[in-house]
């Protein structure tokens, strides 16, 4: 039996599952977030846990698991937040757009971003000098603002593009499976 409590080995485990039934389990979809998967942390490794094990679980487990999930989403929205503002720097640097034509190519992207959070960043990259915008009257409503980049934006742009490309590409290299031929490599020593 697995056991959260370090310290006292001899102590009965909190719940009667073994090491082997919990890493066997398999993954479970949420309904509302398409392939994410729930996860449960004990004793120092990482399971996947089906919905059945989880609702029969104690109180304080049960919470574990929703405050691990909650933890995956918050790096998840950390993720996608540091590309937020290279995205949109990236799809104004092909022609001037309207902020809902931006939020648009985000969500077809599957990068969904709420006016709220775009309208604040267009200001703060406008307040910056690296986009500026013109209005244009609609045949529908009220004057339109369209965002265009400024040449400091496209020097900005090309230092974030280069930085991009590097992280990309470490990214990568660093989330390959090492071969085995590669493995002996690095173990021999240089002459």
């Amino acid at each position: 039996f697995i056991s959260r409590n370090k310290g006292n080995r001899d102590q009965q485990p909190p719940y009667p599952y073994t090491q082997t039934q919990l890493e066997q389990c398999r993954p479970l979809e949420y309904p509302t977030h398409g392939s994410q998967q729930k996860h449960q942390k004990i004793s120092g490794f990482l399971i996947q846990v089906p919905q059945i094990f989880i609702t029969g679980l104690p109180k304080q487990i049960r919470a574990d698991h929703k405050k691990l999930a909650m933890d995956i989403q918050n790096t998840q929205s950390q993720m996608r937040k540091g590309v937020l503002e290279f995205c949109i720097l990236s799809i104004i640097r092909q022609g001037e757009v309207y902020p809902s034509d931006l939020v648009d190519r985000m969500k077809a992207a599957n990068l969904h971003i709420l006016e709220g959070t775009l309208y604040p960043l267009l200001t703060r990259l406008k307040n910056a000098g690296l986009l500026t915008y013109r209005w244009v009257e609609s045949n529908s409503g009220p004057p339109r603002k369209y965002f265009i980049m400024t040449n400091i934006g496209l020097e900005f742009y090309g230092e974030l593009e280069r930085t991009w490309k590097e992280l990309a590409d470490a990214v990568h290299t660093l989330t390959q499976p090492v071969s085995e031929d590669e493995t002996s490599k690095e173990s021999q020593p240089q002459t």
